[in-house]
């Protein structure tokens, strides 16, 4: 699978389940994100740039890795919500946004690199909620494509991690989140190909097997210099127990 095909996968889902149409990906069965029964009609300022605290969906999209349904943080603009993934979630140090790539009137894309002229990061982002507010989808770049799982998978541990990637020492780290948390459940790592040569991974990753609602798998490769994010492919998947 190549990071297009990756890429379209995510926005696929994406754009069914914002209309409300099931979608089957693998193995996972999704559908419409669902109504909460929340009165709460309390809203704050965020100071994130492009962010606004709206409490108009507290339920997490199915497809949506960020931000947090549980929290007050939505985005108003996508670059906004590009820059926080990135920052935040990715853990990228000062990452040099993109302009947003508009797909149709309700998604499009962001790319984001770790330097100027550095490998590039596609993030994708779609709106979801009344009133609209940006979420992200996930990330894909060229030099990490992972093959399985797919997105929207349902996993359980241990799950098989297979793809194509290079990087320094053929290193790709791997952290799994569950929806509503920074803190990785579960790290480690896979090796594919070095030296700018593709290479196949293939590795058991065991992680808590405990887990149930939603989450996201983050394989992401580190700067030789300074240990810093160079880039990121992301899959959101969703727990068997």
């Amino acid at each position: 699978m190549n990071k297009n095909l990756q890429r379209a996968l995510i926005l696929t889902a994406g754009a069914l389940v914002a209309a409300g149409v099931g979608v089957v990906i693998g193995r996972a069965s999704v559908s419409s994100p669902t109504t909460s029964t929340s009165t709460s009609t309390t809203s704050s300022t965020s100071t994130t740039t492009g962010s606004t605290s709206t409490t108009s969906l507290v339920v997490q999209p199915d497809t949506a890795v960020y931000p947090f349904a549980s929290t007050s943080v939505r985005f108003v603009t996508p670059t906004g919500a590009a820059r926080a993934f990135a920052t935040d979630f990715l853990r990228f140090t000062d990452p040099v946004i993109g302009e947003f790539q508009s797909g149709d009137s309700q998604s499009g894309e962001v790319n984001i690199s770790n330097r100027d002229g550095g490998a590039v990061t596609t993030v994708l982002v779609r709106k979801f909620g009344s009133p609209s507010t940006w979420w992200v989808l996930g990330s894909a770049t060229a030099n990490i494509v992972v093959s399985t799982p797919t997105a929207l998978s349902t996993i359980s541990s241990p799950v098989r991690l297979t793809g194509t990637s290079t990087a320094f020492e053929a290193v790709v780290n791997v952290s799994l989140y569950r929806d509503g948390s920074l803190v990785p459940v579960q790290s480690g790592i896979v090796m594919g190909g070095s030296m700018g040569m593709m290479g196949s991974f293939s590795s058991n990753f065991t992680f808590p097997g405990a887990l149930t609602g939603r989450g996201t798998l983050v394989f992401h490769t580190l700067s030789a210099k300074d240990g810093s994010v160079v880039e990121a492919s992301t899959v959101r998947v969703a727990f068997s127990s």
